[in-house]
């Protein structure tokens, strides 16, 4: 099964969140994962805060009470953005949320090129990977990084995965790029990629999520493209998602999923 939402939202039952009026989350914005450390129950959210659209990253309770524990207007400036197009009327972008495996947050900052661990107890950076404040080299990689990236997922062996929509490439090229990072040395090393025949570039939008199988599931989402690939970076099916039949459809994001009743890893 395929499906256009993100399957890791909260439960149905959950009260009501209590982020006030003027930050509640937008749509387009939104990125919700569950909290897996044990001081911090529930889960944390990506909500507007002021004129620029700044974002607030709020801890939810289970009562749903949302206490503010990082704000990127307090760590970036407007100078930070890096990447086109102007249209996007947001300087940070923060456009996926994941929890590493000692429940720091692997936060994907599409306009400032950047992917970076927040640890979500002091609301303090531990690392930033890509963009201008990066503190890694990248090893083994053709294209030397990613850019505008999209949908940042961890794996389990701690490897990173982000869609690398491919702004900065020469030419445009929109790729999946699996890293593995050394915090002590400041590496990301290019582990496995898969870059599409004939090349494609998705300028927005994308997801790609590593299955139990060892498969990766890629959403082109500017082009309504979905491509399932093996290990070995062999096609396993691909086609596109329409609207009415013939126009391709620009979805946010494509997920695979095992059922609609619980979260289950496809």
């Amino acid at each position: 099964m395929v499906a256009c939402a993100d399957s890791t939202s909260p439960p149905a039952t959950r009260p009501p969140t209590t982020v006030p009026e003027a930050t509640r989350p937008s749509v387009g914005t939104v990125a919700v994962v569950p909290d897996t450390t044990d001081a911090l129950p529930a889960f944390v959210a990506f909500a507007v805060r002021d004129a620029d659209s700044a974002r607030v990253l709020y801890r939810v309770d289970a009562t749903g009470a949302a206490t503010p524990i990082f704000a990127a207007r307090d760590h970036f400036t407007v100078a930070d953005r890096v990447l086109p197009p102007d249209g996007i009327g947001d300087f940070d972008h923060p456009n996926s949320l994941d929890v590493d495996r000692d429940g720091g947050l692997i936060v994907s900052w599409r306009n400032v090129g950047e992917v970076s661990k927040i640890d979500p107890r002091t609301g303090q950076f531990v690392w930033h990977l890509g963009g201008p404040h990066n503190e890694f080299t990248f090893v083994n990689d053709p294209l030397n990084g990613f850019s505008g990236q999209h949908f940042v997922r961890v794996l389990p062996d701690g490897d990173i995965l982000p869609y690398d929509n491919g702004w900065t490439h020469a030419p445009y090229e929109t790729r999946v790029a699996e890293y593995r990072l050394d915090p002590v040395a400041r590496t990301a090393t290019l582990v496995w990629q898969f870059r599409h025949q004939p090349a494609m570039f998705t300028p927005l939008l994308g997801s790609v999520q590593r299955l139990a199988s060892g498969d990766t599931f890629i959403g082109y989402g500017w082009s309504g493209l979905a491509t399932e690939v093996d290990p070995t970076g062999a096609v396993v099916w691909e086609g596109t998602l329409t609207t009415d039949g013939t126009a391709s459809a620009q979805p946010y994001r494509l997920l695979k999923i095992s059922t609609l009743s619980h979260y289950a890893r496809p």
